[in-house]
């Protein structure tokens, strides 16, 4: 019996096209665009688990390519410590080291305490236990001030404060 599912109708043109239209029309489907994700606690107060995008339930090449964009080309932003940590628990481990900029917004109050510092101890302890020693030391941190050249994601400035970054440069 042939299926009449408009999915397999799509794939059986699909590979009808020549090999580089193919990779193109693939290419602009599974690779994520470089963009600053908000990771934000939800109004139940519950933060961290991760929503897979749906592509990257297609099938396990698409997965992969989608996953290796996805999480090495966003910049991800987190209001607390937590929850990052929350959010790297649902993250799978094979992904997170593909992370390569995570931000955290501290507070002026924070920056004219001195807690700036502990922040920054805090947030690399953190670090080291979720991704490991390895990928956390590869990631530089640093405030807005910090930076001597701005890029969109860097210039970045919250009403709340400076923004403190975590890159991998």
């Amino acid at each position: 019996m042939k299926s009449n599912n408009s999915t397999d109708t799509m794939s059986a043109h699909l590979s009808r096209l020549p090999l580089e239209i193919y990779e193109m029309i693939y290419n602009e489907v599974f690779v994520a665009k470089p963009v600053v994700r908000r990771i934000r606690r939800r109004a139940d107060g519950s933060c961290g688990k991760h929503r897979v995008p749906h592509l990257m339930h297609v099938n396990r090449d698409s997965r992969i390519k989608f996953a290796t964009s996805y999480y090495s080309n966003s910049v991800f932003i987190f209001p607390e410590p937590y929850d990052l940590f929350a959010w790297l628990e649902s993250v799978p481990k094979e992904y997170r080291k593909l992370l390569k900029d995570i931000r955290y917004i501290v507070s002026d109050l924070d920056v004219r305490n001195g807690r700036a510092a502990w922040v920054r101890s805090f947030w690399i302890q953190g670090l080291q236990l979720r991704v490991g020693k390895d990928i956390a030391e590869g990631l530089r941190f640093q405030t807005t001030a910090e930076v001597s050249t701005y890029d969109a994601f860097s210039a970045e400035k919250s009403d709340n404060g400076a923004m403190l970054t975590i890159s991998s440069y």
